[in-house]
């Protein structure tokens, strides 16, 4: 077996940490983290909006972050779920019924059929997946044969951050007499919160943000139970405030670098 790998997804844990130190470990990227490890191995997503929002596709504009995932030497994945028959092989890639989507995936290296999600498969003819690209990092890593794992901004939390007051000036009242007068100013406090180490979320959005989190952890009780159960694999946290230290241990990232 290999011995260790780094699965690197986006939570709020990883705001200010030093993603140089990951330069020379394997590294399996989820999403937007493959714009900021250097020389990851291996990038994997299920997501195909991340490939739009980030203008990532085939003939794009060779904009700047397209630029950094095309220019990237990690082997990189599409995991597609044919669960429920939604979803059917076209010429370049997948099409999507549920969602009336051609997936045009010449920019990925390989794509991977999951038939089932929950559980963890033993072979690529059984990959499994949840409902998150961080599932499928985990299948994948137990599939290269890690024998250590080790999950970065796996949080499925966000942080609130520092209130901000802004001050807004109060409007002038016209008083019956004819003469005006001016308003108090309004203090309001800016309750944004981290959802991910790259982005912010306003309040009106967290919620719903929030309970999307709680739907994806539903499948991973079961799958630590499978890894110990059908592999050699030991999977550990590095976030503190990581939702999953419920299922395994957490270890700090600092106490994993020095036993290098």
């Amino acid at each position: 077996m290999k011995k260790r790998v780094f699965i690197v997804a986006g939570g709020p844990s990883l705001t200010d940490f030093d993603f140089s130190s990951l330069a020379n470990e394997d590294t399996i990227v989820v999403n937007s983290s493959i714009f900021f490890v250097p020389r990851p191995k291996y990038f994997i997503t299920m997501d195909y909006t991340w490939f739009l929002k980030n203008s990532i596709c085939f003939g794009g504009d060779g904009g700047k972050r397209q630029s950094i995932y095309d220019a990237s030497t990690a082997e990189k994945f599409f995991v597609v779920s044919f669960s429920g028959d939604r979803r059917e092989l076209s010429e370049h890639g997948v099409i999507d019924r549920k969602f009336n989507l051609e997936y045009d995936l010449r920019v990925v290296d390989r794509i991977l059929f999951a038939s089932r999600q929950g559980g963890i498969g033993t072979a690529f003819s059984d990959f499994r997946c949840g409902e998150d690209s961080g599932y499928s990092a985990l299948q994948l890593a137990i599939l290269l044969g890690y024998e250590q794992i080790y999950l970065l901004g796996m949080d499925f939390s966000v942080l609130q951050t520092e209130p901000k007051i802004r001050t807004i000036a109060g409007s002038t009242l016209q008083l019956s007499s004819g003469s005006s007068v001016e308003a108090a100013p309004i203090q309001k406090i800016d309750l944004s919160k981290q959802t991910h180490f790259f982005k912010k979320m306003d309040k009106s959005g967290t919620c719903e943000f929030t309970e999307k989190l709680h739907k994806y952890l539903r499948f991973y009780a079961e799958v630590f139970i499978e890894i110990g159960e059908k592999t050699k694999s030991k999977v550990f946290s590095c976030s503190s405030i990581s939702k999953l230290n419920d299922f395994i241990d957490y270890l700090p990232i600092e106490k994993v670098m020095e036993n290098i």
